[in-house]
């Protein structure tokens, strides 16, 4: 168990920087760049969230579980070269469909200005998702020591080099200079992957028969479709903000909508490293060690995210204004009402399903949140606005977490029922936490008055 979460450790750390990197460039761009920049910028990156989100949920995990299958270190490397393969197959394909719909896509966000820009943008998605996918191979390939020399090398370029000329450059320097680094972050990526793929052995085999991209699509599709479908739910609420209430409004609304990413990271981290685990237990039907496991991840998953999420929910003006300025001010409601999402966001309901190969449950809760989503979305700003909006978005995940709860106990014949994945102590400690930062917060303002 030690050396389970040793391994998610280094994992979280090292991802965690290539993620604070992006925050960096978030918080520096929206501060040098103006309102009509930001918001440019912000569409372009949403795009390409999307896309990274639906392939970045469906190759890892595959490459996870397939390699999780073999042993010998020559069958890993074998199999981890089909997935790169595949993403930049699929990467490139998602980029030739960004710049043939460049225009459709402009009109779909009400602003003009993005087709121009899609362009040059259109390559960038490939780039992203090349080196964003290497922590997932060091770790099915038992290589997780670089990731504290990869992830560190790739956030600089794309960090350090962008904010030297957002300082002293225009947006469209800033722009190329963009695309430029990660197509550098991509090529070391590829070189890394090459080296540690190298092999000459036979082809591998899963339950005696060669493994062909045939199986590892009959796996992922369910994934795709899930994550496709997901996201769709997840970031319908910024294109009905762009669409209807316009840049400006988008530009505050992303702030606010701004989730501090250590909750998908801790996420991530666990799931890749649980993931074999919970698939032995499950085939042998070992429900107590499969509890016993993941209350054990829930309990370090809490000691971390709660006290953050409770913070942040209470001083999320400060938050707001000390990182992006105070003309972003009308953004800390949204970002307060996304905070008392966090906790939920840091447990994957569906990583049962992956782990006893039925994806396809994964599915049937994208489309539920798909469909809550977008009518509570457009609910939501015609009665409140962007608030409204932000509201829709948290109370349609929070019934998703309630369905695919049922779903889990359904599928495991009431072994793993809402309470196993959601311990009691998770909803008391946030409570708690919150509780006594909201003392604080009125002690602090009590000695400035």
């Amino acid at each position: 168990m030690n050396g389970l979460w040793s391994k998610a450790l280094k994992v979280f750390l090292g991802t965690s920087v290539l993620q604070m990197s992006s925050i960096l460039n978030f918080i520096v761009l929206a501060r040098l760049l103006t309102s009509q920049e930001f918001g440019n910028l912000r569409q372009l990156m949403l795009l390409n969230q999307i896309v990274f989100s639906v392939l970045f949920a469906a190759v890892p995990i595959s490459l996870l579980y397939f390699c999780g299958r073999f042993t010998a270190p020559d069958d890993k490397k074998r199999v981890a070269r089909k997935h790169l393969v595949l993403i930049l197959g699929c990467g490139l394909l998602c980029s030739i469909g960004l710049y043939i719909f460049k225009g459709a896509l402009s009109v779909l966000y009400g602003n003009p200005a993005l087709s121009g820009l899609l362009e040059l943008f259109f390559i960038f998605p490939l780039f992203y998702m090349v080196y964003n996918a290497v922590p997932a191979f060091l770790i099915a390939l038992d290589r997780t020591n670089l990731i504290k020399w990869y992830c560190p090398l790739v956030a600089f370029i794309n960090t350090a080099i962008i904010l030297f000329i957002a300082t002293f450059a225009s947006f469209s320097a800033v722009f190329s200079t963009l695309i430029i680094t990660a197509g550098l972050s991509a090529v070391i990526a590829l070189f890394l992957l090459a080296w540690l793929t190298r092999t000459h052995q036979t082809a591998e085999k899963v339950n005696g028969k060669e493994l062909t991209y045939s199986d590892i699509a009959g796996y992922s599709w369910f994934l795709v479709a899930a994550a496709l479908i997901s996201i769709l739910g997840s970031k319908i609420d910024q294109f009905v903000i762009s669409n209807k209430l316009g840049l400006e409004v988008f530009a505050i609304y992303v702030v606010g909508a701004f989730q501090v990413p250590i909750y998908s990271l801790i996420q991530s981290s666990v799931n890749s490293v649980m993931l074999p685990q919970l698939t032995s237990h499950i085939a042998n039907n070992e429900w107590d060690k499969l509890r016993q496991l993941w209350r054990a991840s829930v309990d370090k998953i809490s000691l971390v995210a709660l006290p953050l999420a409770a913070f942040l929910t209470v001083f999320s003006y400060e938050f707001i204004t000390l990182f992006f300025g105070e003309q972003y001010g009308d953004a800390a409601k949204i970002f307060l009402i996304f905070s008392l999402l966090a906790p939920i966001k840091c447990i994957s309901f569906g990583l049962i399903f992956r782990a006893s190969g039925k994806p396809q449950y994964d599915v049937i809760g994208a489309l539920v949140f798909l469909g809550l989503s977008t009518t509570l979305t457009f609910l939501g700003v015609t009665l409140w606005g962007e608030l409204g909006v932000a509201l829709g978005v948290v109370t349609a995940t929070l019934l998703l977490a309630l369905l695919m709860s049922v779903l889990v106990k359904v599928h495991t014949k009431g072994e793993v029922g809402f309470f196993d994945l959601l311990p009691g102590f998770f909803f008391y400690r946030f409570i708690g936490w919150v509780s006594l930062f909201f003392v604080v917060k009125n002690i602090i303002e009590w000695i400035e008055f």
